[in-house]
Order: structure tokens, then sequence, then C-alpha cells
């Protein structure tokens, strides 16, 4: 091999496995974050994949040598079952039937390299496609279990099947080939394809990891709307205030008993801005039940029985007020103003 050749080679090789170990990194970092199995599975198979790299390098100054060739295939192979046992795991925990399936394919393997070693180079390529099946049929395993795995068929999980997909071809190919020059060439691309598979895996997992956040933040709102529906519709008046005395919260029949809108009191008015007597200054701290009187927008003024609760969490100290008329004089101004929510008087 000229020098030149020989330097790019070491340069290609070495710039796959610095791009695997790019991938271990990321994966590894997302796996930290989110704890999920097959991501530390995957993990696992780019640093097996990265160990390529010293039968590969070697095979350099020794292209002939077959322990170096079964030294390569086996990392090779033992990588992408790690990769089905990424999958695998994805869609559940490993349990007893995965553990036998996984202790046979790596019996074949075992079988097929040890034959390999007895035998020698093979050197005709049906010999070449027997030693590979285990291989094509491992990553097709993977491509099925990369179909199957959670989720439409989306950008990521397209890209990762997609690699998955060039990867069992270029597998496939790569035994027919007879000219010299085309099998390394192939060989290198596929060498290149495996950690874009793991960045493909990785994508796959962000995407999935934001859905979830979606899911999660969707329903938080859709909670937020239930309990601001089931406030709404009340039968009594439910104010929050802060610690100051200014209003927070304010449902719907607070606007029929008072006359104000919620965007005319929430942040802009205080609570003794409703009632006719002070009474924040009075107990504040201090869960406690009185009666009172409210004055309506309009000037009604009515009794009202009021239960105050102060509340804390963490920092932040607020006090909830459920306030209900008595008598019928919350009917009567409901009736007066057609029970709608008016304006403040100049």
């Amino acid at each position: 091999m000229e020098p030149t050749s020989f330097s790019y080679q070491i340069i290609a090789q070495g710039f796959v496995a610095l791009l695997n170990l790019v991938m271990v990194f990321t994966l590894g970092i997302n796996y930290l974050s989110s704890r999920k199995s097959y991501l530390r599975w995957a993990t696992a198979a780019g640093l097996l994949e990265a160990c390529r790299l010293i039968p590969n390098i070697s095979l350099l100054w020794a292209p002939q040598s077959a322990l170096l060739i079964i030294g390569s295939m086996a990392i090779q192979y033992l990588a992408t079952l790690v990769l089905l046992a990424a999958l695998l795991c994805y869609r559940a925990r490993a349990d007893r039937r995965y553990s036998l399936w996984a202790g046979l394919f790596l019996l074949v393997g075992i079988v097929n390299f040890a034959f390999f070693t007895a035998n020698g180079i093979p050197t005709n390529t049906s010999v070449w496609l027997l030693h590979t099946a285990p291989l094509s049929i491992v990553t097709t395993l993977v491509l099925w279990h990369a179909w199957r795995m959670t989720g439409q068929l989306g950008i990521s999980k397209a890209f990762l099947l997609t690699t998955i997909a060039f990867l069992l071809l270029l597998r496939l190919i790569v035994p027919f080939t007879q000219d010299e020059n085309l099998f390394f060439l192939l060989y290198y691309i596929e060498t290149l394809t495996f950690p874009i598979v793991l960045a493909a895996i990785n994508v796959f997992a962000v995407e999935m990891a934001n859905q979830q956040i979606k899911q999660l933040l969707d329903s938080r709102e859709q909670s937020e709307q239930d309990l601001k529906f089931i406030i709404d519709n009340s039968p009594d008046v439910i104010l929050i205030a802060d610690k100051i005395g200014l209003i927070k919260s304010w449902n719907k029949p607070g606007e029929t008993l008072f006359g104000y809108a919620a965007q005319q009191v929430i942040d802009k008015m205080h609570m003794d801005d409703l009632f006719a007597d002070n009474h924040w200054q009075r107990k504040a701290d201090e869960s406690e039940e009185f009666t009172t009187r409210i004055e309506h927008v309009k000037g009604a003024v009515v009794t009202v029985a009021v239960r105050m609760r102060p509340v804390t969490q963490e920092n932040s100290s607020h006090s909830i007020f459920v306030i209900k008329a008595l008598g019928q004089e919350q009917s009567d101004i409901a009736s007066e103003h057609g029970g709608e929510a008016g304006s403040p008087q100049a």
C-alpha cells in the first residue's frame, strides 16, 4: 500500500471512531438526563463499534490476517446485537424470552467465527454469505424493531429507519463485491453508517421526550381548564388574594355578587375594596369565619358569610376566601342586574 493511501486509511478510520465516540457522548448525556435503558444499550453499542478501530487499523499492516478480520467482524456483530437489545428495551424491559434469543444469537456468532477461524478467509461468495448471514439477520431484526417503535412515522423515525435500511443494504452487498477498491469503499461507508444510526436514535429520543413534555403540558392545561370550570360553577364566591391582599383569582359567582368582571379585579383591586368594613388587617394570617357586608358595584349592600384560610407554599403566601350571600339578596342582585358583571361607577 502506498504511503499516501495508508495515511488516508488511518485518517478515515480515525474519523469513524471519533464520530462513534461523539455519538456515544451525546447518547450518554441523554441517558443521564432521562435514565432510559435503551439509551444505555445504544451507548454500549457505540462503544463497541468504536473498538473496531483497533483491528481495522491493524489490518492496514496485515491485510490478510484472518485473526484481525475475525476480530473486526466479531465486534461488528456484537455491536449490532447490542443495538438490537437497545431497540427491544425501548418497547419493554428485557425478560427471559429476550435473554434466550440474545443467547442464541450470541452462540450462533461464536460458532460462525470459530468455523471462520478454523477454515481461514473465505475464497468464494457463497462462503462469505454464510459467514455474514447472522449479521444480516440481526440487522434485519434491528430494522423490524425500529419500525415497531412507538410513535407515528415522523421525521426522526423515518431518519432512523432509513439509516438502518441503508446499513442493511450495505451489509448485503459487500459479500458480492469482487473489486477490491469497491469492497473497501463499501466497507468504509458501512462503518460510517453505524454512528449515523446512533445519531438517528438520539434524535428519535429527543423527539419522543419533546412529545412527552407536550403531552404533560396539554394535560396540565386541560386540568387547569377543568379546575376553572368547577370553580366557576361553584355556588359560592371563591377569591384568592396574595399576602398583601391583592386579588389573584376571581370566579363567575363573584361577578354576580359584586358586579365586577374578572379583568377589572384581578391584580387591580384589594380585598378591602370589596367589603363595606375593613377586614384584611384583622386576622389575615389565621383561618377565620365571620359575617360582614359587601357592596355591589350598583350600590346594593349585601350581608355575606365569609370563610377565610391562609395557605403557604414555599415562599408564596395566599389567602382563600369563600363568600356566600345570606338570605335572598344575592338572587335579588342577579335578577335586578341580569346576573352580569357591571362597571364601576365614577
